[in-house]
């Protein structure tokens, strides 16, 4: 029996049970040999001795078959060897029926000794202590949970009050367009326009208006586009409209009227009534003691209600903070719903914060300010007395103080809430989804690399390229990125897969999953390609379907098709890439889009921010579509119908990899990332060559081999990779899996030596150990640096492909840090 690895309590309960089977089974023995047992009693004890000595054997190769078997994940082979198990143990127990004496106890013992070998292979069931601590676990988050849910319902009732509030102030008598002075009369066609990007407030009546006035346009939101600006439609109108990232802002006339005087290029075209006469509050005139009246009792109403609404707030938000020490807990970051209870608190804030914003973006400060200098006693030209001018400006300083509150409060809770996230972020990124490959050709997930437990999702086939993606971002009216609130998403896995150990064969398929990340249970599998014949496989999600990129047998190209969104295989247009001159090993692929670009990269300066490159609004934007060559320098970058080919920074390379902002590439002993930009500008020929970023891998995870000198005597062992005389297909890094949380996920094969070697020949006993690590990382664009934080950490597990996804808050959690950091 092997005992070690087991829990000492469980390890001492087999030794006592195996010393009482031998203890019991030499007493029989004994007795068939007494002179004083009757020879029907010696017949009996050596008929059993003989039973017992015949099948203990076979039940351990039924035990061995077992454990390889269930290790593989082949569970009908397992099942069929836990029969074999029994069988042995039938003559056995048969033999023992009807025993007294030491017979009899043997009985006992034998039979305990064969339940417990068949409950390794029963289904673990957690202790009572360990269920009740699951329990409190599950309602200790499901308590926070419900928290947010409430602060969650708090900030809507505050965002409805204060959008309604806001729409109070808006002027609704004229809409208007303020344009690039050359482009008036195409916009006074206003039927005729398609195409323009057209910002306004979200919520007011304007963004109502825009939608139906203008089908044909993209509309843009001032809270979008003009996010953390002092001043949002200074900004849009300096910065967005006369750099051509929009084309007009569309909103009350009156204010258009206040930007174009003060901005030279300006006109106002397509002015219109709007449907509802009631003028707002900032309409009402000030001329009699009647309107002075109207207007007072207007602003206290509406100055109370902000009051009001944010008072009822004030506690939801409190509660977030309640929340944020939980998530700070180090004993709570090991829950299994702790991501999830992340993943709402950073949704729930960051509604807060938008409902703030968005407020201070649909108030239109400036004509407040300009009622306020209205009223002024030396200044102002307002006919009205002094003490109703007091009266009046005191409310309109009310409303811009409680705007300034709103703006202020929330850059105090961000810093608050910037270090949670920093807190937070180790136990975020040790979390996530991990996906794996192992040497035995199975299929492995889990959730969380500090306390590693796969979970096999193998069948009985074998397993050979595996390929992750997620589903798409959500998008806005607008066009623009959306954080992603998707807190369970269903990640895409396509495996190529076959049922035997040679790949490729010709008893090969494709394989399409769809699992759950925070269970890792596949929720749906299917067949999509029978025999493809495929070396490498890869695929990205765009507008509902997923398009697919291959290597098919031959090498010499890349095949392409989509999976429509019932999950059919369509043929792609175009449907063969050919690649003249190399052999192709490895392919990968995503849809740029205007967040590719790093902050302080040199290249991003190469590609115009809406050119096809990166826009999907352009009619010739297409995938990016990377290739890696066999025994070849250069990597192949494919883009609509024309190929390219850029160098990497050594001789070759065995593999590449792509996330939003970089492309990959590895050797065995090495990695190097490089920006989109940097790649797409030497396509354009403003590079000969990509601004490589490297790092060499620790040579102590190699390998460790022997050293001798000139007269072949041993003198040390040093670290690194070495022949040993005994070649082999695996050597150091095999798979390379960067997360866009800063953490990536490595396989590399560790070579090392055995006792007996002769110097002489060069010969050695080696091992080769596939080892599975995770590290931190961290890129300066600016200063042309790939920073790896050593030692890596080394996981349990074996695996020659691995691919990591981030804990499915993420994207969130990058947003709202985004957010939250003022510039």
């Amino acid at each position: 029996m092997q005992l070690d690895g087991m829990e000492p309590e469980a390890a001492l309960e087999w030794k006592n049970k195996i010393n009482l089977l031998k203890t019991q089974y030499d007493a029989a023995r004994r007795k068939e040999k007494d002179d004083k047992s009757t020879a029907a009693e010696k017949k009996y004890a050596k008929d059993l001795g003989d039973s017992i000595a015949k099948g203990l054997p076979l039940i351990v190769k039924g035990l061995q078959a077992a454990i390889s078997a269930f290790d593989k994940g082949d569970t009908v082979t397992g099942s069929a060897a836990i029969m074999d198990i029994c069988a042995a143990a039938a003559p056995i127990i048969g033999a023992l029926a009807g025993a007294t004496g030491p017979e009899g106890a043997l009985v006992g013992s034998f039979f305990s000794v064969i339940g417990q070998i068949l409950s390794f292979f029963a289904p673990k069931q957690a202790s009572l202590k360990d269920q009740i601590q699951s329990m409190l676990k599950e309602l200790d988050a499901e308590e926070q949970l419900q928290g947010l849910g409430a602060v969650s319902l708090s900030n809507e009732v505050l965002d409805r009050e204060l959008t309604a509030n806001a729409g109070n102030l808006a002027n609704y008598s004229q809409l208007s367009l303020l344009i690039r002075t050359p482009e008036k009369a195409e916009f006074d066609d206003w039927r005729g326009l398609s195409g323009k990007r057209i910002v306004v407030d979200r919520g007011s009546r304007a963004d109502a208006a825009a939608h139906a006035r203008y089908p044909e346009c993209t509309i843009l939101f001032v809270d979008e586009v003009a996010r953390n600006q002092s001043n949002p439609r200074e900004y849009v109108v300096t910065t967005l409209i006369a750099n051509h990232q929009a084309d007009a802002f569309f909103g009350i006339n009156a204010n258009n009227s206040d930007l174009r005087d003060q901005h030279a290029g300006t006109a106002i075209a397509d002015i219109h009534q709007d449907g509802d006469q009631r003028l707002a509050i900032l309409e009402l005139p000030l001329l009699t003691e009647d309107d002075a009246d109207e207007f007072e009792t207007r602003m206290k109403a509406l100055n109370f209600s902000i009051w009001r609404a944010k008072a009822k707030a004030d506690h939801g938000v409190f509660k977030t903070w309640e929340v944020a020490a939980w998530l700070k807990m180090e004993s709570k970051q090991s829950n299994p719903k702790w991501p999830e209870v992340l993943g709402v608190w950073c949704r729930t804030y960051h509604d807060i914060v938008n409902t703030n914003i968005k407020f201070n973006c649909l108030v239109d400060l400036p004509m407040v300010k300009k009622l306020v200098r209205y009223t002024h006693d030396k200044d102002g030209s307002c006919p009205l007395p002094r003490h109703r001018k007091d009266a009046i400006r005191s409310l309109l300083t009310d409303l811009l103080g409680l705007a300034m509150d709103l703006r202020s409060e929330c850059v105090s809770f961000s810093e608050v809430v910037l270090e949670v996230l920093d807190a937070v972020t180790p136990a975020a990124q040790a979390w996530g989804w991990f996906a794996i490959l192992g040497t035995n050709n199975g299929l492995f997930f889990t959730s969380r690399a500090v306390s590693m437990n796969w979970s096999n999702k193998s069948d009985t086939n074998y397993y050979h390229r595996m390929t992750v993606f997620a589903p798409e971002s959500n998008h806005g009216s607008s066009g623009s990125p959306q954080p992603e609130f998707e807190l369970k998403p269903r990640y895409h896995c396509l495996l190529l897969k076959s049922n035997g150990g040679d790949y490729p064969s010709t008893h090969s398929w494709l394989d399409h999953l769809l699992v759950r990340p925070d269970t890792l249970s596949i929720v749906d599998s299917r067949l999509i390609r029978d025999q493809p014949m495929f070396f490498d496989i890869c695929a990205a999600q765009r507008a509902g379907s997923i398009d697919c990129w291959a290597i098919p047998g031959g090498r010499d190209g890349i095949e392409r098709w989509s999976l429509n969104k019932a999950g059919d295989f369509q043929p792609g247009p175009g449907g063969f890439i050919r690649v003249d001159g190399s052999k192709l090993e490895t392919v990968r692929a995503l849809y740029p889009t205007l967040a590719s670009p790093v902050e302080g990269d040199p290249d991003s300066g190469s590609i115009e921010p809406r050119s096809a490159w990166l826009d999907p609004a352009e009619a010739t934007y297409s995938a990016l579509l990377y290739a890696g060559l066999r025994a070849s320098r250069d990597i192949y970058v494919h883009r609509l119908n024309d190929g390219y080919r850029v160098p990497s920074p050594w001789s070759d390379y065995i593999g590449i990899a792509v996330d939003r902002h970089y492309v990959w590439v590895f050797s065995h002993w090495g990695i190097a990332c490089a920006t989109h930009a940097s790649i797409i500008a030497c396509v354009l020929k403003k590079r000969t060559s990509p601004r490589w970023m490297e790092y060499s891998i620790p040579a102590a995870m190699l390998g460790r081999y022997p050293y001798f000198d000139e007269h072949h005597v041993r003198q040390e062992d040093r670290d690194g990779w070495a022949e040993l005389g005994n070649p082999t297909t695996m050597k150091g890094l095999l798979s390379l899996s960067p997360c866009a949380d800063g953490t990536m996920l490595a396989s590399v094969v560790y070579r090392g030596f055995g006792s007996h070697a002769n110097p002489w020949t060069g010969q050695w006993t080696a091992f080769d150990d596939p080892r599975i690590y995770t590290t931190h990382y961290t890129i300066d664009v600016a200063g042309q640096s790939l920073q790896i934080v050593e030692p890596w950490t080394r996981i349990d597990g074996q695996a020659y492909q691995v691919q990591k996804m981030p804990i499915p808050c993420w994207s969130l959690m990058a947003s709202l840090r985004e957010e939250l950091v003022f510039k």
